[in-house]
């Protein structure tokens, strides 16, 4: 598995202006905010764990490519387990490394306890809904 800058493992599917994952993730341009749908197909997990890193590097593509400020709409995912939290906060980082924004886009209220539960929420951008976003 090659991880350099330009080389994404083949299960990914890149279309102009928008882009859909394998594991059923999409996305969108909101107010100049790329909008990932994080969906409840991965239990727990934001994408499979072996996607993960490739995940990553994926959505710094998207960033380089058409907006300021990335977000996760998290609406659909009933829960985390720590390994979706792992996720999330790995995710996190890597954004803040290259300067970019993550905002969180209405998690559920399980998310968010956990989220305040572990110390982190602060770490966190979190808003409502898509149209809080700016």
């Amino acid at each position: 598995m090659n991880y350099g800058y330009f080389n994404i493992k083949t299960s990914f599917i890149f279309i102009v202006n928008s882009m859909r994952f394998s594991m059923g993730l999409s996305n969108r341009l909101v107010n100049g905010v790329v909008v990932i749908d994080i969906i409840e197909k991965c239990a727990g997990t934001l994408v499979p764990l072996e996607e993960a890193e490739n995940f990553i590097h994926s959505v710094l593509n998207l960033y380089n490519k058409t907006a300021g400020k990335i977000s996760f709409d998290l609406s659909s995912k009933p829960f985390l387990n720590s390994s979706g939290l792992g996720q999330l906060i790995m995710a996190k980082d890597k954004l803040m490394d290259k300067g970019i924004d993550l905002v969180l886009i209405n998690p559920t209220e399980r998310v968010r306890s956990l989220l305040d539960m572990v110390g982190i929420a602060d770490f966190f951008h979190i808003v409502d809904k898509e149209t809080d976003l700016s």
